[in-house]
């Protein structure tokens, strides 16, 4: 069984920005920059980060009109996570979206599989 953390006591809320519009993606990348830097994190890792962060925020200004939120967490061990949060319409079929290609907004369509691929670990809608 892993150990379980209390996030009040455990972790530490880093970065907290609402995503309404594509320039929140400005901030949010200085934070990541200056935090993996610290951390040693490798230049693939911390480009893979920038994407994913890219991504998250393009969504939620896209899929739920800006109404949304990015948070950056550290966790015990030196663990960064990256949480988006939006009151977007949700997705129907997630495993259809992360298909790269599939979209339901004339767009390229690789965004969420990007994010799966990218991320260390990535969860979708919630049941």
């Amino acid at each position: 069984m892993s150990e379980v953390f209390d996030s009040a006591v455990d972790c530490k809320l880093l970065f907290n920005s609402v995503t309404q519009s594509e320039s929140a993606l400005i901030l949010l990348r200085a934070k990541l920059v200056a935090i993996t830097r610290r951390l040693g994190v490798s230049n693939l890792e911390r480009e893979n980060m920038l994407l994913v962060a890219a991504e998250l925020v393009s969504n939620n200004v896209k899929h739920a009109a800006g109404r949304g939120m990015v948070q950056l967490w550290m966790q015990p061990g030196g663990v960064l996570d990256m949480l988006s949060l939006d009151y977007g319409p949700g997705i129907a079929d997630l495993a259809s979206a992360e298909e790269d290609g599939y979209s339901t907004s004339s767009t390229l369509g690789k965004g969420l599989g990007a994010i799966r691929r990218l991320s260390g670990e990535s969860y979708g809608n919630p049941p």
